[in-house]
């Protein structure tokens, strides 16, 4: 290729890019996105929540003492969007629960699945429950998981 082909390609890839940009330039101009607002004007999107499902899950279910476990599930609501309230209540070695919560935002008619990371499961051996609990809205659902740690060999 000689050195005056060359500039000649390199010119025809910078008008290139340029004839584009001012093209998406242009069509941004002359035809504006158009904002897409749901619903009546004044009139709160969404529904009420209705229903709320908890799919809970721990594997393995039932565990020898030193083994590690994985603590997990869906919940998912009828309704919506929302502001979720969980609230989780855990047995704790030695006796007693110890309970904590968090909230997150779900979407209208929304799925959340969640995987906590594997632990070793270090309890001593005996059957123990934990329980889950999600609020929005006045609507609650509550599922209790119980899970049995064996003694070790």
């Amino acid at each position: 290729m000689t050195i005056h082909s060359s500039r000649i390609g390199k010119i025809s890839i910078c008008a290139g890019i340029l004839v584009a940009s001012a093209a998406f330039f242009l069509a941004g101009v002359f035809n504006p996105p158009q904002m897409i607002v749901a619903g009546a004007p004044g009139a709160a999107s969404g529904s009420p929540v209705s229903a709320i499902n908890i799919e809970p899950k721990i594997t393995p279910n039932p565990v020898t003492v030193g083994e590690v476990v994985t603590a997990g599930g869906t919940i998912s609501i009828v309704g919506g969007p929302a502001q979720v309230t969980f609230t989780i209540t855990s047995p704790v070695a030695g006796g007693g629960s110890c309970e904590g919560s968090f909230e997150m935002p779900l979407d209208e008619n929304g799925l959340w699945g969640f995987t906590a990371p594997p632990f070793r499961c270090d309890m001593p051996p005996g059957t123990y429950s934990f329980t889950l609990k999600a609020e929005a809205e006045g609507v609650s659902e509550t599922k209790t998981i119980t899970f049995t740690i064996n003694p070790g060999e």
